[in-house]
């Protein structure tokens, strides 16, 4: 494992093995190494194609997820062509065989998620599912469906909700622009030269600027009819249900990674209390989405 090509071709020379023979070590040498390093190169496609894809943020994974999986059937071809020994391919199909079976869940999740409802009352059994609505709803949704716990009634608006009044309003652009931005103040603080308080404070500054242009974005255009119709249904029932023609709302963040085994994101986003009447809490809903991007949160 530590010697190189070079190093065995000229260990081979220096002994006194037939010439015909010789070649023939050699040429299956050079051959067994050839597909080593077309084995490897495969697996380093892999791998980059696994770090590209987590490394997106959540709004975009799903167009990510579909981009990146068509290159997998690909690969899994040219690893059939390669006339390597199981033990020197085990490694690769591996890590292929795991990032197959990860893709396949993301994009069944995605699949669902496009086909999700838009709200869920605490009641549903899809109102568990912590990508549909988040680690709090999907929490209070549990201890809902509990016996002799007592919930005060709501409903989630989903995740599938926030990805189609972000994917009509053409906000992907803007988002990415403001992530690009993220990642150059997370290198530059993990860097800790002698300039990074200067240019900390120039991106801490287009970073502001770029928050308020996506929350404003969020805000200006209307929620899809769809989404207002549902609302207003849920909201109607609880009505029905309090005795109470409007009654008060608390709109609150329920993130998909903001209640986590082993982090918490607490305290990030926006709450609205006591909101009354259908406008009011459509209106908080976009107000709320949009703290998603608020300076503090971001």
């Amino acid at each position: 494992k530590q010697i190189t090509e070079a190093e065995i071709a000229e260990e081979l020379r220096k002994t006194t093995i037939p010439e015909k023979e010789f070649e023939n070590t050699l040429q299956s040498l050079q051959s067994y190494y050839a597909m080593k390093r077309k084995s490897q190169e495969l697996r380093s496609e892999l791998l980059k194609i696994q770090e590209q894809l987590f490394a997106q943020p959540l709004v975009l994974f799903p167009k990510a997820l579909e981009q990146e999986s068509q290159k997998i059937p690909q690969m899994i071809k040219k690893l059939g062509e390669l006339p390597l020994e199981a033990s020197s391919a085990r490694p690769f199909i591996q890590s292929a065989e795991q990032l197959i079976a990860t893709l396949r869940f993301y994009l069944s999740r995605s699949e669902m998620r496009t086909q999700s409802p838009l709200v869920v009352d605490f009641h549903n059994p899809l109102a568990k599912d912590l990508l549909l609505v988040g680690g709090k709803g999907a929490s209070l949704a549990e201890l809902g469906q509990i016996e002799g716990i007592h919930v005060p009634e709501g409903f989630n608006v989903t995740t599938h909700a926030y990805d189609e009044h972000i994917n009509h309003s053409d906000l992907l652009a803007e988002i990415e622009k403001l992530e690009a931005l993220s990642d150059q103040w997370i290198a530059l603080n993990l860097s800790k030269t002698s300039e990074t308080e200067v240019r900390n404070k120039i991106l801490e500054r287009e970073i502001e600027i770029q928050s308020k242009t996506v929350r404003g974005h969020i805000l200006e255009h209307n929620l899809s009819k769809d989404l207002e119709e549902t609302v207003h249904q849920e909201y109607q029932r609880l009505g029905v249900e309090l005795g109470e023609a409007e009654p008060p709302m608390a709109v609150r963040s329920s993130a998909t990674a903001e209640d986590l085994p082993t982090a918490s994101f607490a305290g990030q986003q926006d709450t609205f209390l006591n909101q009354r009447g259908l406008q009011n809490i459509l209106e908080s809903i976009k107000k709320e989405w949009s703290s998603l991007y608020g300076y503090r949160a971001v």
